[in-house]
Parts: structure tokens; C-alpha cells; sequence
């Protein structure tokens, strides 16, 4: 064999050992957040054919009418909603979700004192997350969990609602 057809083999060999590392990396970095979400809620968080709203929300009032639901022992009432999908920086808020480091998997999460939701919405169903920014954790409403978060990841979320949020002037979505 010539050093030709040794450097085209070696640069298969590279190239398979190479996508093969990247497929174990990318399933072992979601693994323990495919468990949380499970196989519907996490598809329907990544999916960009979803609608994503984002929904402010405040301690339900009794006898209060509007939509509300139910995370840990307290009811929330949505105060006002924004649609989302497709904004800048979408993508990157979801890819957050899915990844294990993302997450203080060690941490017990403690009863939170929600302000926002982002709501992703398929024909399938819905997948609801919940955000205490000053407790850093989050819920998946439709499982009642709650679960400790990475700050940068509490931060970066808070930012990206902050920046389509409706009491903003010149907000880059629009209100619902």
C-alpha cells in the first residue's frame, strides 16, 4: 500500500472514531435530563415546530378567574403571555434544558415561589417550565417536579424573558 491510500484510510479511521465520540458525548450529556423530561417532554422542548409562550405568573388568588395551575403546594395565576417562537436566542434557551450540566442533580430543590413559565406546545401536547430565579430551580409543572439549576442557566433564561417581557416598551414579541 502507498502513503496515499494510508492517509485516506487513517483520515476514515479519524473521521468514524471522531462521529463516534461525538454520539457518545451527546447522548451521555442528556441522559439524566431525558429522564426528567421524558422522552415527549424533552422532544417537544427541542422541537422548533413547537409554540413556545412565555407566561408571567403571580400566587393565585381564591375565586381569581384567568388560567392557573397547580406547582408543589402552590396554585399560580399566568398575569400575561407572550409568544416566543422563533426569537433570537430561542434555540439556545432550549438546548439548556437538555443538558445534564445545566442541572445541580445533587441538590434537593426546596418549595419555589414561581415567576415565569415557558410553555412549549405541540399537536402532541404540552410541556410547562416553571422558573424561581431567586432560588435557581425550576419545575416541570406536568410531572410536579422540581429540581435545583445550574445559575448560569437560571440567569440566562431570566435575561431572555426580561428581554421579550410585556410591561417592556418596545418588547420584541407581541402580547397574546
Amino acid at each position: 500500500m502507498n502513503r496515499g491510500k494510508l492517509a485516506v484510510l487513517a483520515m476514515l479511521l479519524l473521521g468514524v472514531g471522531l462521529a463516534a465520540f461525538a454520539l457518545w458525548w451527546n447522548v451521555t450529556s442528556g441522559r439524566r435530563t431525558l429522564e426528567y423530561w421524558g422522552r415527549e417532554g424533552g422532544a417537544r422542548i427541542i422541537d422548533e415546530k413547537a409554540t413556545v409562550e412565555l407566561l408571567w405568573l403571580a400566587p393565585a388568588a381564591d375565586g381569581e378567574e384567568g388560567e392557573q395551575f397547580s406547582i408543589g403546594q402552590r396554585d399560580y395565576t399566568v398575569t400575561s403571555r407572550v409568544d416566543v417562537t422563533g426569537t433570537r436566542g430561542l434555540v439556545h434557551a432550549r438546548h439548556s434544558l437538555l443538558e445534564d450540566a445545566s442541572f445541580e442533580w445533587d441538590a434537593a430543590a426546596t418549595e419555589g415561589n414561581y415567576t415565569l413559565a415557558a410553555r412549549f406546545r405541540d399537536a402532541s401536547g404540552t410541556t410547562t417550565v416553571a422558573f424561581d430565579f431567586a432560588r435557581e430551580q425550576l419545575a416541570y409543572v406536568e410531572s410536579g417536579q422540581e429540581r435545583k439549576a445550574a445559575a448560569k442557566i437560571v440567569a440566562g433564561w431570566n435575561t431572555f424573558a426580561q428581554r421579550h417581557s410585556p410591561r417592556k416598551e418596545g418588547s420584541e414579541s407581541k402580547q397574546k
